[in-house]
């Protein structure tokens, strides 16, 4: 697969414009709204879950090109891989209960954001 297919794949994926059904429920859409959701796809058991991984990696690009006011929001380590973030966001989704009932565009956004913020000037 192309990079440029790859890119708008997960953006796709990301945005919720591509859903999974099952034959057994032709109408059940699996899309990963809320915490909710992410939970009950993406199980705290190490492994990493491709629809995950994209949505996360989808956010985590908007993050670090979207830059209100002039400043970003967030800024990534270098060298940093996608599983290594994953593996942070997965982390603070599970480690926040609470707010797992919150869209899940914000609480990727808040983990990301607790752990790469931009040192401000």
């Amino acid at each position: 697969m192309g990079i440029a297919r790859l890119v708008c794949a997960t953006a796709a994926l990301a945005s919720g414009l591509i859903t999974k059904t099952s034959a057994a429920e032709p109408n059940a859409s699996y899309l990963l709204n809320t915490g909710n959701d992410y939970v009950a796809e993406c199980p705290n058991t190490g492994r990493i879950y491709p629809l995950c991984l994209a949505y996360v990696h989808g956010l985590a690009d908007g993050l670090s090109i979207v830059a209100p006011g002039g400043r970003l929001m967030v800024c990534y380590p270098k060298g940093m891989t996608m599983g290594q973030l994953w593996t942070v966001v997965n982390q603070w989704i599970y480690a926040h209960p609470a707010d797992w009932h919150l869209a899940l565009n914000e609480l990727v956004a808040k983990a990301l954001y607790d752990s790469f913020a931009c040192p401000r000037k």
